[in-house]
């Protein structure tokens, strides 16, 4: 299928080209942005109360579990 090449055609190409570097920039500026947010977001994740200033209370449903004396387990079978 042959391709009419006409003026026009090229200096809308030539405009399309020429706007690609700045567009480029944009994006990479918006990847950098995206990547820190990452970053932050994985950072307060894996913060809690024992690694950062945050109060206990905040840890939510992540506490350890409670270990259990073991002589109130054994008194709880003989008793």
């Amino acid at each position: 299928m042959p391709v009419n090449i006409t003026e026009e055609f090229v200096r809308y190409l030539m405009e399309q080209n020429a706007s690609l570097p700045e567009q480029a920039a944009e994006l990479t500026a918006t990847v950098k942005e995206l990547d820190q947010t990452i970053r932050e977001l994985k950072e307060q994740l894996n913060k809690n109360s024992k690694n950062s200033s945050k109060p206990p209370s905040s840890d939510g449903l992540k506490k350890p579990a409670v270990k259990k004396n073991k002589y109130l387990t054994i008194m709880s079978y003989i008793g």
